[in-house]
């Protein structure tokens, strides 16, 4: 008998963008995640999923409870350059 799994994620639909380069950096992340855990080294990465559907439009999933760049920059302590 076969197994049926499955997950409900939530995904953003990009377009007028090249999504090719985030996938390729994602596995890079997703890469070197495993190294730091290999190693023990305290490091944490947050992957996700990215799908490019063409050359100009893909699906990105959605990582709930996350910080935008913005958001980062806009707080309290947050060192400015």
């Amino acid at each position: 008998s076969s197994a049926i799994c499955t997950e409900i994620v939530g995904v953003m639909a990009k377009s007028n963008d090249d999504l090719r380069q985030e996938v390729f950096i994602m596995q890079m992340i997703h890469f070197y995640k495993s190294v730091f855990a290999k190693a023990r080294l305290p490091i944490w990465l947050r992957t996700y999923r990215i799908l490019s559907t063409a050359s100009d439009t893909g699906l990105i999933e959605v990582v709930t409870d996350a910080t935008s760049i913005h958001g980062l920059k806009s707080s309290e302590g947050f060192p400015e350059v």
